[in-house]
């Protein structure tokens, strides 16, 4: 099984900022959804980054990338 969330080195390379919140800048421009970790820390999935997830997601998704630990 493939890992599924995406890890800090990807987010870096995707991004191309170390800063979280350059990360987030361009995550938000590309419309690409992301948790923030209580340190700050980008996190997002594959599926998000490979477009197999709406772009618009219903509002109640609860989306908690923290229940993936």
């Amino acid at each position: 099984m493939t890992n599924l969330v995406v890890s800090e080195q990807e987010i870096i390379e995707l991004t191309g900022y170390i800063r979280p919140t350059k990360q987030r800048e361009v995550l938000d421009r590309l419309g690409i959804r992301y948790t923030v970790r209580r340190d700050g820390h980008i996190r997002t999935t594959r599926d998000w980054l490979s477009g197999s997830q709406p772009a618009t997601p219903p509002a109640d998704d609860d989306f908690n990338l923290g229940a993936l630990r």
